[in-house]
């Protein structure tokens, strides 16, 4: 683990969590799931909803939280046959769940493929797969 993505592993300090909210780019995938995740904490956990109380309440929680549901924070990682990765970052059954320090290391690593999907499973699709997708295999093996 790099000294990058080990800062949310252990603990999630409130201020540096909400450091991070206020300065991160909003436009992709793992930012955009945090964010839904903020407002929904902001509506049902919360007194007076401000950031600083959403963040308390976060790393309250702690990294392996999972964001107040099943599924409620997940990542898709796709890998296409000519070699490219797209790494989706959302909630449900479609994508493998993961905790709230997971989704912050990839706010923090530019949305990188999570540590775990290399050494890991994946999922081979193939053009004739349905919404189901293909079977899982180990990596090694591909």
């Amino acid at each position: 683990m790099t000294k990058l993505q080990s800062r949310w592993v252990n603990s999630i300090d409130p201020v540096a969590l909400q450091a991070l909210i206020e300065g991160m780019d909003r436009s992709n995938s793992p930012a955009v799931r945090l964010l839904d995740i903020v407002d929904e904490v902001a509506r049902e956990e919360t007194a007076t909803g401000t950031l600083s109380e959403v963040c308390a309440h976060i790393a309250h929680q702690g990294p392996n939280w999972h964001g107040g549901g099943e599924g409620s924070i997940g990542v898709r990682v796709r890998e296409h046959a000519d070699s490219t990765v797209t790494v989706t970052w959302g909630s449900g059954d479609d994508y493998t769940w993961c905790g709230v320090g997971e989704l912050l290391q990839a706010i923090d690593t530019g949305n990188r493929v999570p540590e775990w999907h290399e050494e890991g499973w994946t999922q081979v699709w193939t053009p004739n797969d349905g919404a189901d997708g293909g079977g899982w295999v180990p990596r090694q093996s591909l």
